[in-house]
């Protein structure tokens, strides 16, 4: 299977918390896998533009939207934000049909575990005839990828996951889910679940990179950053905000960055902070 990062869509939520792989074919027979990445990633269509986290083709697999965050593919909100789409090829020819399974089984490494299949028509609410083919064929593709889950060759797409093949975070600047992880075990907070969870969307203005893990509220706060706020000498209030980010910018130059003292966690003060965590 060829992994293929370079692409992103526009259009996907903060956060997702993956429960299920919702199986779609795109539109119609003949169309190319270039054509319909451009369709997804193509700005200027609305803030509901249609997404999807993989396109399949052939012996290709196109990643357009992290894991770690929702995209617009099953045409039911709960669903966006609790699944990973996938995309094939409608016409169903022996050599997608065995990256889809490649896919499904890199996704559960990603995971950590086996999650179902379902298909697009399966969705509450949503009138459709996809995944077409790939229909009577769930329970194989979900026998094959869980066998090679299981066999430990499933293949392993870093961007998909935020780290790379030896558990080191991928170096962004995107404060994801894996990131937030890792930041977590280091701080050692008693929640591991890469959300920070509580913040306030008025800071929001100062997390423009930590935003893909982060769960807004209009009150609450989050343990992990009252533990980041202790470590950096912040105000302990469990909220991110310019105060925060100015002192941990601080602490991260203290350790050799050269970071703008702004109060704005954006691309380099997230990279700064993966590389830090990827050091200790």
């Amino acid at each position: 299977m060829e992994y293929i990062t370079k692409y992103n869509s526009p259009y996907f939520f903060p956060t997702n918390s993956p429960q299920m792989i919702v199986l779609h074919h795109w539109g119609s027979d003949g169309q190319t896998m270039a054509g319909v990445i451009d369709w997804f990633c193509r700005k200027g269509r609305g803030s509901n533009g249609t997404s999807a986290h993989y396109v399949v083709s052939g012996n290709q697999c196109a990643c357009l939207v992290n894991e770690g965050k929702g995209a617009w593919h099953a045409g039911n909100h709960w669903y966006n934000e609790h699944s990973i789409g996938i995309e094939a090829r409608p016409e169903m020819d022996t050599e997608t049909y065995k990256t889809v399974i490649e896919t499904v089984a890199m996704i559960y490494k990603h995971l950590g575990k086996v999650v179902p299949i379902i298909g697009h028509l399966d969705v509450p609410g949503v009138k459709t005839a996809c995944p077409g083919r790939y229909y009577s064929h769930i329970a194989d593709i979900q026998a094959q990828a869980t066998a090679l889950y299981q066999s430990g060759k499933a293949p392993t797409g870093p961007a998909a996951s935020g780290t790379t093949s030896d558990g080191k975070l991928v170096i962004d600047g995107e404060f994801g889910s894996a990131s937030c992880k890792r930041l977590q075990v280091w701080l050692g907070a008693p929640y591991r679940d890469g959300i920070l969870s509580g913040q306030l969307r008025s800071q929001s203005t100062y997390i423009r990179n930590f935003k893909w893990c982060v769960s807004y509220a209009s009150s609450g706060g989050s343990a992990t950053v009252k533990l980041l706020q202790r470590k950096v000498g912040a105000g302990v209030d469990g909220y991110l905000g310019k105060e925060t980010i100015s002192k941990l910018q601080t602490w991260l130059n203290r350790s050799g960055y050269k970071l703008a003292v702004d109060g704005i966690a954006g691309p380099a003060t997230c990279r700064a902070l993966q590389q830090y965590l990827n050091a200790h």
